[in-house]
C-alpha cells in the first residue's frame, strides 16, 4: 500500500515516468538496516566497521559486483565515518534505513533507479532521493490520518451511546473528559482514585449547608442548638 501509494505521488505529483508504474513492491528485496549512497545510487549494507559487506550491493535492482564497489570507495571497502555522520557537515551522503516503512521506501528507490538507468535517463541522485522520500512521508502522513480517522470513528461509536460526544473538539477537552475531570473533583482527589473503587460503586456527595441554609446553622451552633439533621457531622464548617 505505502509503495503503490508513493509510486502514484511520484508520477502525479512530481511528473515521473508513466513507466514507472510498472514495477511492484518486491517484499524480499530489502531489509532494515541497509545504507544507501546517494550519489552513488548504491543500496548496500555495511557492518559495525564501516565495511560494505561482499555481494550485498545494489544499484538500482541490479546487483554490483564487488571490484567495482571496491574501485568506487578508492579501492578499499570501507566506508570513511565522515561520509556516515552527521557530525562532520550538513548531513551524511550514505544514509541507512532503520524503520520498518523504510522497507517499501528503499524497494521504490531501487526501482526508480532502475527504471532510469535501464532507460538511459540522466537523473540527479540527490534530487531523486530527495523526492521519493518525500513521497514516502507524505504517504506514511496519509495513512497515519486515515488510521487515525477510523480509530476515532470506532471508538465514537463504542463509546458515545453511553458517555455522550467523547469527540465535540479536537483540542478542547471532550465532553465526557470534562464530566470525568468533574466527577473527581466533587468525590476524590485525581481521576486516578478511581481505579480504586468497583464499577458497580456508587457515590454520594457529602452533605453541606445550602446558601440559604449556612447562616441559620451558624445561629444554632452558637448556640448549642443540635436539632438540625446531621449538624454533628457539620460543626467543622465555617
Amino acid at each position: 500500500m505505502i509503495f503503490n501509494t508513493a509510486r502514484e505521488i511520484l508520477i502525479e505529483q512530481y511528473k515521473y515516468p508513466q513507466g514507472i508504474r510498472s514495477y511492484e513492491y518486491i517484499p524480499s528485496f530489502a531489509i532494515r538496516g541497509l545504507h544507501y549512497d546517494v550519489q552513488k545510487s548504491l543500496l548496500m549494507k555495511i557492518d559495525a566497521f564501516h565495511y560494505v559487506q561482499s555481494g550485498t550491493a545494489y544499484r538500482g535492482l541490479t546487483p554490483v559486483p564487488d571490484e567495482e564497489v571496491i574501485e568506487m570507495y578508492g579501492g578499499t571497502q570501507h566506508i570513511p565515518l565522515y561520509q556516515m555522520s552527521d557530525f562532520y557537515g550538513k548531513g551524511p551522503s550514505i544514509k541507512q534505513f532503520m524503520d520498518i516503512f523504510s522497507l517499501p521506501e528503499m524497494t521504490l528507490l531501487a526501482s526508480v533507479n532502475d527504471y532510469f538507468i535501464t532507460h538511459n535517463i540522466e537523473f540527479d541522485q540527490g534530487h531523486l532521493y530527495k523526492d521519493v522520500t518525500d513521497a514516502e512521508s507524505q504517504t506514511i502522513l496519509l495513512e497515519w490520518m486515515k488510521e487515525r480517522h477510523e480509530l476515532r470513528s470506532v471508538t465514537k461509536n463504542l463509546f458515545n451511546p453511553q458517555f455522550g460526544s467523547i469527540f465535540r473538539t479536537y483540542h478542547n477537552p471532550t465532553y465526557f473528559s470534562r464530566r470525568l475531570c468533574r466527577f473527581s473533583d466533587l468525590y476524590m482527589a485525581s481521576i486516578s482514585c478511581l481505579l480504586n473503587y468497583d464499577l458497580q460503586f456508587t457515590f454520594y456527595p457529602r452533605r453541606t449547608p445550602l446558601q440559604h441554609e449556612a447562616p441559620l446553622w451558624m445561629d444554632q451552633l452558637c448556640t448549642g442548638c443540635m436539632k438540625t439533621p446531621f449538624l454533628e457531622e457539620m460543626v467543622h464548617i465555617r
